[in-house]
């Protein structure tokens, strides 16, 4: 607990948050884009973002802080990983320059979050003030009612709430619906409008004219139906294996059951292979230092261009991770025969 006091007392106020990639292929749905950014051009916003998976919802953050975080820290708490309160502080803390070795954060955790509640509270109020904080996955810490039955993680957010943080982002599948500490914004992220949306996505991945086809088979768009997630991934898909994959019953069935390990799989390639036949085993994020010691770095770098692997800063360090859970089912891959479709 000293320590703790002694880290918070000799903080320099410096804190360099998290990257936040620049995003240009957004698309906006029901202006909800221009809603967002008029709410963080006012302090104290507080916003929640709703969506089912893959809707979006961190591409849209992204889109948004990469254009209107106008250099504040951004500070992003994975609640996929951990919804333990002291790992969930683990991130904070590291993340906001409070530097703590694994042995005295190990002593801490014998503790209640009430014990040091007041030195958050008051780095809250003394450094909060340009400061964004998002708060990611948060359907894993809510019950069916949108409560969070963990009595200490509920304390500590709703004391980044109550706090002068200039903006907190909630983003979640479902609202988070006690809320007794501040007035939020709700924003739901669904599938795309009636339009030519889906088309414009495929488009910005596919030359038709290449490919000689003038228009996209209705049995692509059926099964696309509005979702910008699927759209996406065949559209990459599309690019990397040509037009005859139009044909295959199964891919489409795919794209329409939405079934994203085995779309994921087919961006597999000889050329990635060798990156995902160790990162497969893999189930949290590896620096890419670590990974490049164990196959060739060409591979790595094609997985991530080709979004099979996730890239991303992490306490100051580069680190890589799957886009899903392949588990085993890589080892059956032997040659392009195999991974072609």
């Amino acid at each position: 607990m000293n320590v703790l006091e002694s880290k918070f007392a000799d903080f320099n106020g410096e804190i360099e948050g998290d990257e936040i990639k620049r995003v240009d292929d957004f698309r906006d749905r029901a202006h909800i884009q221009d809603e967002l950014e008029k709410c963080l051009l006012q302090k104290h916003s507080r916003i929640q973002i709703i969506g089912g998976p893959k809707i979006g919802k961190m591409y849209l953050v992204h889109r948004l802080l990469g254009k209107r975080a106008y250099g504040k820290p951004i500070i992003i708490i994975d609640l996929m990983k951990t919804s333990n309160i002291w790992s969930v502080l683990e991130q904070f803390f590291e993340k906001i320059g409070i530097n703590i070795s694994t042995k005295t954060f190990a002593t801490l955790k014998e503790i209640d979050y009430e014990n040091i509640r007041q030195l958050v509270i008051g780095f809250l109020s003394n450094y909060g003030e340009n400061l964004i904080i998002v708060i990611h996955y948060l359907e894993r810490v809510l019950t069916e009612n949108g409560e969070i039955e963990d009595k200490e993680l509920r304390k500590f957010i709703q004391d980044i709430t109550k706090s002068p943080i200039y903006s907190v982002l909630l983003l979640s599948r479902i609202k988070y619906r006690n809320i007794d500490s501040g007035e939020y914004k709700y924003f739901s992220l669904a599938l795309f409008p009636e339009g030519k949306h889906v088309i414009n996505v495929l488009d910005d991945y596919i030359n038709r004219s290449e490919y000689g086809i003038e228009t996209y088979p209705p049995s692509l768009l059926d099964a696309i139906g509005r979702h910008p997630y699927m759209a996406y991934m065949a559209a990459k898909i599309i690019k990397k294996w040509g037009i005859p994959v139009l044909d295959d019953e199964k891919f489409l069935d795919e794209i329409k059951l939405e079934l994203h390990k085995e779309l994921m799989r087919r961006l597999i390639d000889e050329k990635t292979l060798p990156a995902m036949q160790v990162l497969q085993y893999l189930r949290s994020p590896i620096p890419i230092k670590e990974v490049e010691k164990l196959c060739d770095n060409d591979s790595v770098i094609q997985c991530i261009q080709d979004g099979i692997v996730v890239e991303k800063y992490e306490y100051g360090e580069k680190v890589i991770y799957c886009a899903c859970d392949f588990g085993k089912t890589l080892l059956s891959v032997k040659s392009k025969e195999d991974l072609k479709i």
